[in-house]
């Protein structure tokens, strides 16, 4: 059974509080179809069980619908587990929304042709037939092809600048998020620099975070890499470690690899706050956000490739146990 209008309207009754008994009927023959179509979605049972405990057990304890909602709470769990989405609705769009999540570009030196467009719209700069500058949007990735055979993957609302790629060193300015995969050049050292670091490599695969006011989070997945912050306190990494850099200070971060993901297309979070969840929706999806209450909760979670803002928004309800929808280009936590 496909997620029909119907489907969706029970699923949005449900966890507005005006769900009766004809819905948990909808949602309990949904859930023992064959046929279901759903997304992947990672987060701890038991929380979002609890998330739906407590929103029937609220509304149906004290009447005779109670007894009947307990059957499915099992059923809704894995239901809502699984991905099932929408159950806010799409009432308002604007054109500035990116709905399906964010545009990959592939550059490289001889894809002429989105070179030429990117040139015109002022994401790229070109010398001599080579990148020299790449700068994305909200809502958009690069995947950029260096001069040196190096790849990176250049997050939204970010910006890479090279500035020198001699005989005796490469080397790059980062604004935003970025991974690398790093040719192996043992003459010639890479190094990235941000506001707060810099970070020197011969050949290996790492992200680096450096958003503008924000602390900046170095993560290795291959390979081994120095650091020097602009306090000159160094840090040394080898793969499967992680730092922190805030305000000149070096701290030990837990490798986590959920936030990693996002080169891949996939929105994912893992245990961040839910100001720091909605800064990455802002980037990825082109909206604003309001009313984001303040907490020290972390949470995590994961949603599959190109999902559309409204299905990270329930997914994120749920496991904050928050409502979070969009109103027109707004982001609202009610």
């Amino acid at each position: 059974m496909k997620l029909t209008n119907s489907i969706k309207q029970a699923i949005h009754k449900l966890f507005t509080g005006h769900s009766k008994r004809e819905d948990f009927e909808i949602i309990n023959n949904w859930y023992h179809s064959d046929d279901k179509d759903v997304l992947v979605v990672e987060n701890s049972m038991e929380v979002v069980k609890n998330n739906i405990r407590k929103k029937i057990d609220s509304k149906y304890r004290k009447n005779n619908l109670y007894l009947y909602s307990k059957r499915i709470i099992s059923a809704a769990a894995v239901l809502i587990i699984a991905g099932v989405s929408i159950f806010y609705f799409k009432t308002q769009q604007d054109d500035n929304v990116i709905y399906g999540g964010p545009k990959l570009n592939v550059l490289t030196t001889t894809n002429n042709s989105l070179k030429s467009s990117l040139e015109i719209e002022g994401k790229i700069n070109y010398a001599d037939n080579k990148i020299t500058a790449v700068h994305s949007a909200n809502a958009e990735i690069f995947n950029v092809t260096l001069e040196d055979g190096s790849k990176v993957w250049l997050n939204a609302a970010s910006s890479l600048e090279k500035l020198n790629f001699d005989a005796n060193e490469r080397r790059v300015r980062l604004v935003g998020e970025a991974f690398f995969e790093v040719a192996k050049d043992s003459s010639r050292p890479f190094f990235v620099e941000t506001t707060q670091q810099t970070v020197r490599v011969l050949g290996t695969k790492f992200n680096l975070k450096s958003y503008p006011n924000q602390k900046e989070t170095l993560t290795l997945v291959e390979g081994k890499v120095s650091t020097i912050s602009q306090e000159d306190n160094e840090a040394v990494l080898i793969a499967g470690e992680s730092i922190t850099l805030d305000k000149g200070k070096i701290l030990p971060e837990a490798f986590k690899e959920n936030n990693l993901l996002w080169k891949e297309q996939v929105f994912a979070f893992e245990d961040e706050t839910l100001a720091e969840i909605l800064d990455k929706i802002s980037k990825w999806y082109n909206v604003t956000t309001s009313n984001v209450p303040a907490s020290n909760k972390h949470i995590s979670g994961k949603i599959g490739a190109n999902a559309s803002i409204y299905e990270v928004l329930n997914m994120l309800s749920l496991v904050s146990n928050e409502q979070i929808v969009l109103e027109k280009n707004v982001v609202v936590v009610k």
